[in-house]
């Protein structure tokens, strides 16, 4: 059996395992997000970040499944307040790397490099963000972006639409929503967390020198 096929089996175990143990997350917000825009937002596997999204304050309830239109290449996740490029698979040269070249998809450190090099005038941005405000979501910010998907049984794309109403389609909140992404979190030196949106968005590792699709994010300012 060649190396190759190999990684490619244990991969998908790693995947259907993932996937079985992350059968139903739920996200918490604590402190007065909807009125202030500030709060604590604790996540299924324990971590809890800070955040100040002021693109949701007054419009829609946090935690509400709601991903809103900044109207400047970018959406606001209400259930977190992170903000992701609106454009899933851009791709724009950035840092010098040129993503075209691979359908969009891009080795784990060539993803890293990729993302910091976004910023105003690159894949439809006019958010007036800068090279350095861009990242891989972490795997936390993952099973956030998915946990309402995963509920209601969604798969290929394992994402809700701009309501969190009904499955996301194309021409819906976000452009072109593709298969395996990366997350910014390591497993170990050689593998780095990923979710598979292409089945059911379970949460699984793959190599780092493989290629997977990037979809970066930023925190609001």
């Amino acid at each position: 059996m060649s190396g190759k096929k190999l990684v490619l089996i244990v991969f998908s175990l790693m995947l259907v395992l993932a996937s079985a143990a992350y059968a139903a997350p739920g996200v918490e917000v604590s402190g007065n997000l909807h009125l202030s825009g500030t709060g604590t937002i604790s996540f299924p596997d324990g971590k809890s970040q800070t955040t100040a999204a002021t693109d949701c304050t007054g419009r829609y309830e946090f935690n509400s499944n709601v991903n809103y239109p900044n109207g400047d290449g970018t959406v606001t996740d209400c259930r977190t307040g992170v903000i992701w490029l609106k454009n899933a698979n851009c791709t724009d040269t950035s840092n010098g790397i040129a993503k075209a070249e691979n359908n969009g998809t891009l080795a784990w450190a060539d993803a890293n490099a990729w993302v910091a090099g976004l910023g105003n005038g690159i894949c439809g941005l006019h958010d007036g963000s800068s090279a350095g405000d861009w990242r891989l979501p972490t795997k936390t910010e993952w099973m956030a972006m998915v946990q309402s998907a995963r509920k209601h049984g969604y798969a290929n794309p394992a994402l809700t639409d701009a309501a969190g109403n009904g499955q996301w389609t194309e021409g819906d909140i976000f452009d072109s929503v593709k298969g395996i992404y990366w997350s910014g979190s390591s497993f170990d030196a050689d593998g780095a967390w990923c979710v598979a949106l292409s089945i059911d968005g379970g949460i699984a590792v793959d190599i780092k020198s493989n290629s997977d699709y990037v979809w970066p994010v930023r925190i609001g300012k």
